[in-house]
């Protein structure tokens, strides 16, 4: 693809810094991607260049919003730029991520630099084997995506999402055809529970109920659905249904189409490769694979058992990543700050990302075998190196004989049979008794874990919010300072003053539910408290193996606040000590 292909593009030659330009490799809505050498050590390097063709244009070598009231989408759409390259740089040590090592601001904008390498985006390989009538058998579809979904467990093991698993988004190398993750645009961090951004990305028939929604909990799940919606692509060499209109059909009683589809190549896959997929996709985030090992496992053979089996007009594969602004957002999403928990529970902060936009990118040529598969190769992007049981025995019924010592002896022999059975059962209950007491106390364990990290969710949440605030109120006060704003202008005034509204509401609402749960932990704590801080220890020693310092400064912050607060008798002075340490601190225009 030349330069020329698009009128936005850089032309062959222009000097970015220390790199230079060859040509352009791909062009989406969001950024432009070019081939670039590094001028002193004559490497070459894929460079991603910010360019969102609806809100800004280039003049010379100069990007400009395309209006006034542009500006501020523009220049947090940058620092969501910024966000994606911190986001590859932090997955840099593993082989299924593409690798960032560079990023600038210049002319204006904000560039990417990655590595180059020989390779195709799974989309166009898959267009490919279409045109030459050999789809991918079952064995080549796993070998692709077990690579891709070790990549999404090692993200989310990091606390980060995806959000935008689709053909385009998955990059083949041709040296060991290696797929890749790619585009991180909407990648997000800290997803547990509840978490939705003011600016969801999105692709439709990839992503699951809960993202296209304004309600619903984010997690590792999510990017399983966009992974399942992949295989049923591939297989049905077809765009994945909307699940709005899956949902649709199921409330009207209707069979889910993607569901009874998927059935139409029964035969040419194995049944547990297909269950496989229908659990991926399903519709309820409970009955799909809740980690992106339990999928792995599934492909390797690990039988699935599933309850739940029973888009026109866009050509294959061209779904675009779309951004669905929520009621309660601003114009645009602001961008996140990262921010590390501090050694008291009060004003807790987490380290985060807010999604910056994403692009779509056309690169060169791979293939996917086993068997191998040719196809031509251009240029891409490169990165480095059942319970067991017994049947009862039947005991048949013989005719006695009347003699008196024969009725005895059976007579006898029946008292011992009954003791016998007498001792079995009292010697069952008291082994499913201390089997139940075990269960319990893993289940309450199991139950003070995910308390945990509820609290550690909403607090987290309000957190984020509360920085959106900051950033945004600092926005509107720019704003309200320009005179003779025009009319858009004054829209997007009411938009950053209702969105910060909205925000201030669900701060609120999370830190009170936090509180409420916090309390609870007090309560259990006051008559268990080794339990409980045993579960504390567990989960920090946890959280500092995996690298996780902050969140392990936070669970301590929190045990030792719950401490605090169960060695005070009165209800409301926990209450009043709890509404005190587990806040955030608005901030003004300053």
């Amino acid at each position: 693809m030349s330069s020329q292909v698009h009128k936005l593009a850089l032309p062959a030659g222009t000097q970015l810094q220390q790199y230079q330009i060859e040509s352009v490799l791909g062009v989406g809505g969001f950024g432009i991607v070019y081939q670039a050498r590094h001028t002193h050590l004559e490497s070459l390097v894929a460079i991603k260049e910010f360019m969102p063709q609806h809100c800004a244009t280039r003049e010379g070598q100069t990007v400009y919003p395309l209006s006034q009231s542009d500006e501020i989408e523009f220049e947090t759409g940058i620092q969501k730029f910024l966000d994606e390259a911190k986001q590859l740089v932090q997955f840099d040590d593993h082989p299924n991520i593409i690798r960032c090592k560079d990023f600038f601001k210049h002319n204006g904008t904000a560039y990417l630099v990655m590595n180059l390498e020989r390779g195709k985006e799974l989309a166009q390989i898959l267009k490919a084997h279409t045109a030459q009538g050999s789809p991918l058998t079952e064995a080549q579809i796993i070998k692709l995506m077990i690579p891709v979904l070790e990549g999404l467990q090692y993200i989310h093991d990091e606390g980060v999402l995806h959000r935008d698993i689709k053909p385009a988004n998955i990059f083949v190398r041709s040296t060991d055809e290696r797929p890749l993750l790619i585009d991180f645009g909407a990648a997000k961090q800290n997803f547990g529970h509840t978490q939705k951004s003011e600016n969801q990305m999105q692709t439709y028939g990839y992503a699951p109920l809960e993202q296209v929604g304004s309600e619903g909990e984010l997690g590792p799940w999510t990017d399983i659905h966009a992974v399942g919606a992949m295989m049923w692509r591939i297989v049905l060499n077809a765009n994945p249904p909307r699940v709005e209109d899956r949902t649709a059909r199921v409330l009207q009683g209707q069979a889910d189409p993607a569901l009874t589809r998927i059935d139409e190549v029964k035969g040419q896959y194995s049944e547990n490769f297909i269950n496989t997929i229908k659990k991926s996709i399903a519709i309820r985030v409970s009955e799909r694979f809740q980690t992106a090992n339990e999928v792995i496992a599934a492909l390797q053979g690990v039988p699935v058992s599933t309850d739940v089996y029973e888009g026109a007009g866009v050509g294959l594969d061209e779904q675009q990543t779309t951004r669905i602004d929520s009621p309660d957002s601003s114009a645009s999403s602001p961008p996140g700050a990262s921010t590390s928990y501090p050694p008291h529970v009060a004003h807790i902060q987490t380290s985060h990302a807010t999604s910056p936009p994403t692009s779509d990118v056309s690169s060169g040529a791979g293939a996917i075998s086993s068997p191998p598969i040719p196809v031509s190769s251009n240029t891409g992007y490169q990165t480095g190196p059942t319970t067991n049981g017994a049947e009862p025995q039947s005991y048949q019924n013989h005719p006695q004989s009347h003699h008196p010592s024969s009725a005895s002896k059976n007579n006898s022999f029946k008292v011992w049979v009954g003791a016998l059975c007498l001792a079995v059962v009292v010697l069952l209950g008291v082994f499913y008794g201390l089997q139940s007491t075990d269960n319990g106390t893993a289940s309450n364990q199991v139950l003070v874990n995910e308390e945990i990290d509820i609290i550690y969710s909403l607090v987290t949440k309000a957190e984020m919010d509360n920085d959106s605030n900051t950033i945004e109120k600092r926005m509107l006060c720019a704003m309200e300072d320009i005179d003779d704003m025009d009319e858009a202008g004054e829209r997007n005034i009411e938009l950053l003053r209702s969105g910060i509204e909205n925000r201030t509401l669900n701060i609120e609402k999370n830190l009170a539910k936090a509180r409420e749960r916090v309390f609870d932990l007090v309560t259990r704590h006051q008559s268990s408290s080794s339990r409980i801080d045993s579960v504390f220890d567990d989960m920090i020693g946890t959280n500092q193996q995996r690298g996780k310092y902050d969140k392990a400064d936070y669970l301590t912050s929190l045990k030792a606040l719950i401490q605090e607060a169960s060695s005070l008798s009165e209800k409301s002075k926990i209450t009043a000590l709890l509404e005190k340490r587990i806040t955030v601190t608005p901030t003004d225009c300053s």
